[in-house]
């Protein structure tokens, strides 16, 4: 039977549905495009990742601007490429640890992997790049920077460090002496030595002593001082709960230094503070016992760095607790006492930290910093009395906790104490300093008014002392002790900041005191 017109032209509308729905489920059951990443490019074909393996393809026309790292869409049933991708797949991040002609072996979070695939060109030891998902190409280089390098403060001279003679001579003749004579060291055969360790009281300049001889290795070359030339590494802050972590930091350290080396040409100075938070001597902790690990792999890195081009300094405060396999010579040959300075080369402290300070007209700085360097060093501003068997009474005073950081806070004291002063007998109500120097009739007179004055320092030793009071002073106390080798029976703490006479059957009557006798030990039951 004929169809009508009217029923062949809705069996030609079906028919036509029927074909539409039939191509969009064949294009939705159809396999998905593979996404590849280009790992190679030749000239007749070109090598893609894909994630699970490598496929080599037929090189396809110029206008799909496809090299490296380019990610790239396969055609599911032709198996070629069939258009540029816009997704990047990015991988974990790794640092570069060695580089042998093409082939580049990058430290990644699973482990160690090599390639000789990379899109940002020539890469070096130390380089911190990030690979695709697979780890088969190197898709970015970060900043050549360093977690440990110093970022705020720039390497220092031997000038910038006042009252360290001594360990700065030692230093000097460590670091430079192999490099001027290298003559004569060849002569004698000797190598120069791989480091050194600065040991004292905090606040005397250890770390300063390492800018500066991060400074010295540059200048002895011809150099300027590079950031990277100072690594700087604090030891409870690398500490990690999680087993190898601390020892994988210490290598980037290490690795960080032979990059430096290479690129500029002269050996960095790894700095570690605080050195007996991580090499304390293995046994001395119960719980963790990390030390079991870390000291060994410090160990091992110091004795491959004959020629890495990296020079060590430790600093610590308890040098007593460092492990000995550490510090024994043929790894840390130095070991330098970095001294509290005395009334004789304290001066040269103050010197440095008021080079760019204002002093008042008419003062002189010289005479200034003499009278501050007498008063600190006196018996003006007492902490303890010590009541001694034979020796009377000696007097424990803020000149006994003297350091370079002490110092530099009493230059920086008597300047808060100056701009108080300036401000309330000089600058008008709501009038800033500016404002004021504006209105004066008379400005040369006004800035020497504004400079620092004896009152000021004064004023400020009275204020550091007052500070003191209440601190722990224990390792101070016995320094101080023994170094006097005093017989102590008893000690006072002085709770005022009240000067006091030296004498010994005197004392104010303002001074408050509280008694802490020391219990006499029979030696002969110690025997």
């Amino acid at each position: 039977m004929a169809m009508t017109p009217q029923e062949e032209q809705l069996f030609n509308k079906a028919r036509v549905k029927i074909e539409e729905q039939q191509a969009v489920l064949k294009r939705l059951t159809a396999p998905a495009y593979h996404l590849g990443v280009v790992v190679a490019v030749f000239k007749d074909r070109v090598v893609v990742d894909t994630g699970n393996q490598l496929f080599e393809l037929d090189k396809i026309e110029a206008s799909l601007n496809v090299r490296v790292g380019q990610p790239v869409d396969i055609h599911p049933e032709t198996g070629q490429i069939a258009r540029t991708s816009e997704y990047i797949s990015f991988g974990v991040t790794g640092k570069v640890v060695a580089v042998d002609g093409n082939l580049i072996q990058i430290n990644t979070p699973s482990g160690l992997v090599t390639t000789s695939y990379s899109m940002v060109g020539a890469v070096n030891v130390g380089d911190k790049v990030v690979m695709n998902s697979t780890n088969h190409v190197i898709m970015h280089k970060l900043p050549e920077q360093s977690q440990y390098a110093f970022k705020t403060q720039s390497v220092l001279d031997w000038g910038d460090i006042g009252a360290q003679e001594d360990a700065k001579k030692e230093l000097i003749a460590a670091l430079e002496t192999p490099f001027a004579q290298s003559a004569l060291f060849k002569f004698f055969n000797k190598q120069r030595i791989k480091g050194a360790l600065l040991w004292g009281r905090p606040g005397n300049g250890k770390t300063l002593l390492g800018r500066a001889a991060a400074g010295s290795l540059a200048r002895m070359h011809g150099k300027e001082a590079q950031e990277s030339g100072f690594i700087y590494i604090k030891g409870p802050e690398i500490l990690d709960k999680y087993v190898g972590e601390t020892e994988q930091r210490i290598g980037e350290a290490f690795d960080f230094g032979i990059a430096h080396f290479k690129k500029y040409g002269y050996p960095a100075v790894l700095f570690l503070d605080e050195a007996d938070a991580i090499l304390i001597r293995r046994g001395m902790r119960t719980a963790s016992g990390m030390e079991q690990t870390i000291v060994p792999m410090f160990n091992a890195r110091m004795d491959g760095i004959e020629d890495s081009g990296v020079f060590v300094i430790l600093a610590t405060n308890r040098a007593d607790i460092l492990d000995p396999a550490v510090i024994r010579p043929g790894r840390i040959d130095r070991k330098i006492y970095v001294a509290p300075p005395t009334k004789e080369n304290a001066s040269s402290i103050f010197d440095i930290h008021m080079r760019n300070v204002p002093v008042a007209k008419g003062v002189d700085k010289g005479q200034l910093v003499t009278a501050t360097v007498d008063s600190l060093y006196s018996d003006k501003f007492p902490l303890y009395y010590l009541e001694t068997e034979h020796n009377g009474r000696s007097i424990f005073s803020l000149g006994s906790l003297a350091s370079g950081a002490l110092i530099a806070g009493i230059v920086e004291r008597a300047s808060a104490i100056a701009i108080d002063r300036m401000l309330t007998e000089h600058v008008a109500d709501g009038m800033s300093y500016d404002e004021l120097v504006k209105v004066s009739s008379n400005v040369d007179a006004l800035r020497a008014i504004l400079g620092l004055t004896q009152p000021d320092f004064d004023s400020a030793l009275i204020a550091m002392q007052k500070e003191q009071h209440g601190m722990n002073h224990f390792d101070e106390l016995r320094e101080f002790i023994e170094t006097g080798k005093l017989d102590v029976k008893s000690i006072e703490v002085c709770h005022t900041g009240q000067k006091v006479e030296t004498k010994h059957d005197e004392r104010p009557q303002e001074t408050q005191v509280m008694l802490i006798p020391i219990p006499k030990v029979d030696k002969s039951k110690l025997n």
